[in-house]
């Protein structure tokens, strides 16, 4: 249930209508939408590993992982996650296909405390099998103090295919390592049909102009249910 979609770190010397904000490389999406009449791309590739038991285990790797996200009106964004492909098993040439196309909208709701408080609501719609559309619905929070950022997020999805509800939650620690390079230190958790998932996971943004941003990260999980191991690298550019 968790997507490779995140808090950024600002820019500090920037107005914040010129602050690069992305929604990866960290799972928790950003309180900020992206300024009026810009499109903003992030994808990138990641990989996972799975111990499948008796010493067994399968290497699986998906991209591109594009999320557009253009911004409609102070605070409102409209959001398309489109397709990529995912291989479960690169082993199994049999366990591979595309990922949901997913289309949504973040809205800014109000500022309570020194903390934004934003919301996103989204479809996934299946592209490749005759698997039901899947609502989803996220709350998020963050706040700047002085140079470290926090972050948290619910969220909740229906997923219609299995007649399930599956929640979660992330908090997550931003911090500045250098002249245009962030850091951050991530806890998730949430549930699956194989029970509940919960991960730690850390990375690093490059910040190469104020339109350009790479990132690299990387985790483990820490419940059977979730993966041994998972990383990847992306890029966010602004138009």
């Amino acid at each position: 249930m968790f997507r490779p979609l995140v808090l950024s770190f600002l820019v500090g010397a920037l107005p914040a209508s010129a602050q690069l904000v992305t929604d990866r490389p960290d799972f928790t999406e950003s309180a900020v939408a992206v300024p009026t009449a810009r499109v903003q791309v992030e994808a990138g590739a990641s990989f996972e590993v799975v111990d499948t038991g008796a010493g067994g285990g399968a290497f699986g790797v998906s991209g591109p992982e594009a999320l557009v996200r253009l911004g409609l009106a102070d605070g409102f964004e409209a959001r398309l996650g489109l397709p990529g492909y995912r291989i479960a098993d690169v082993t199994r040439p049999d366990d591979r296909g595309f990922t949901d196309l997913a289309l949504g909208a973040k809205a800014g709701l109000a500022r309570f405390a020194e903390w934004d408080v934003a919301a996103i609501v989204e479809v996934s719609i299946p592209v490749d099998s005759d698997a039901s559309v899947s609502p989803l619905a996220i709350l998020i929070v963050g706040r700047d103090l002085g140079a470290v950022s926090l972050g948290a997020q619910a969220e909740v999805v229906w997923d219609r295919t299995t007649d399930r509800t599956e929640v979660g939650g992330t908090a997550v620690l931003g911090v500045p390592l250098a002249e245009h390079v962030g850091g951050f230190a991530e806890v998730a958790a949430g549930t699956t049909p194989d029970g509940a998932a919960v991960l730690a996971h850390t990375g690093a943004t490059l910040l190469l102009s104020p339109d350009l941003q790479l990132d690299a990260h990387g985790g483990l999980g820490l419940t059977a249910a979730a993966p041994d191991a998972f990383g990847g690298l992306g890029l966010s550019v602004r138009f």
